[in-house]
Parts: structure tokens; C-alpha cells; sequence
């Protein structure tokens, strides 16, 4: 069986790919960091056995997301763990173009894209999963800015007449 993670070079990410590799799944990882992803599919390959193909990509690169989707349609993975992100929360007003298109495109776009991917060939052969790991930040709005920065509204001021 084969297991595609992304965002595997630490984390969550690392913990599903160390947690599969003991399992015995051969695994496809993905990070944009690709010192630490070589170094763990070298830990895995040694300490488990399995295979472990790398495949280092920035998602926030249209042309790097688009060859690892080829990727990923063409290793037809039992498994899609979605887990790439990164943290780029500040108050909203104070946050760059550039950081809010890469948010979306690492946890939107890219999600929805690799889960693309790999859906026909799961429903031909009649199985497969999809793990899709989320932020618990979505559910940060009631924090405060000094415990956790969030986007934050304030109603514009009433106009006297």
C-alpha cells in the first residue's frame, strides 16, 4: 500500500509518515523543505523497511503544485494525507497580498487539487482514503490578538447628521 503525505518534514506530517512507515506502507512525502524530507525518508527506509519516494515542491509555486499533482495521479496512492500549510496570521488588515494568495493556495487550492488527483483512481479500484488536517486556527476568532492574532472586524463609526 502507498501513503502520499505532504508537509511531511516535521509535525503532524512527519508524525503520519513515521506512523505509516511502521505500519509497512510504502510512502510518497512532500515538504518544500527538502534537507529534513531526504533525512526522514532515510530514518523510515532504514528503521522500517519500506519504500519512500521524495519529492521536494513549494505549493505556493503553480508549477511546482501542478507537477506534484501529476505526481500524484500517476503513483495512485492508497492514501492522501493533506497536511502542508504554514502559518502566516496576523491581523488581517496588517497582512501582505502575497501571504493571503499563498494561504489560500497551500490550504485551499492544493487540498482541493491533490484530492482531485487521486479520486479516479480510488473509485476504479473501489477504495482509498483521504485525510485532510486543518488548522485549529479557523477556530480562533473569539482569542484575543495577544494570545493568538486573528483577522478582526470593527464596524465602522456612525455618521452623525
Amino acid at each position: 500500500m502507498l501513503g502520499f503525505v505532504t508537509g511531511a518534514s516535521s509535525g503532524i506530517g512527519e508524525a503520519f509518515a513515521c506512523r505509516l512507515a511502521a505500519d509497512g506502507w510504502d510512502l510518497a512525502i512532500t515538504a518544500r523543505r527538502g534537507n529534513r524530507l531526504h533525512a526522514l525518508a532515510g530514518r523510515l527506509a532504514d528503521r522500517h523497511g519500506v519504500k519512500v519516494r521524495t519529492c521536494t515542491a513549494d505549493l505556493t509555486d503553480p508549477s511546482e503544485l501542478a507537477a506534484l499533482e501529476r505526481l500524484v495521479t500517476t503513483a495512485e496512492p492508497d492514501l492522501l494525507v493533506n497536511n502542508a500549510g504554514f502559518a502566516g496570521y496576523r491581523e488581517f488588515c496588517k497582512a501582505e497580498p502575497k501571504v493571503i494568495a499563498d494561504l489560500v493556495t497551500v490550504h485551499a487550492m492544493a487540498v482541493t487539487h491533490l484530492a482531485r488527483a487521486v479520486i479516479p483512481a480510488m473509485i476504479a479500484r473501489g477504495s482509498g482514503a483521504i485525510i485532510n488536517i486543518a488548522s485549529l486556527m479557523a477556530f480562533s476568532g473569539p482569542l484575543p490578538t495577544t494570545r493568538c492574532p486573528t483577522a478582526r472586524y470593527t464596524p465602522p463609526p456612525k455618521h452623525s447628521r
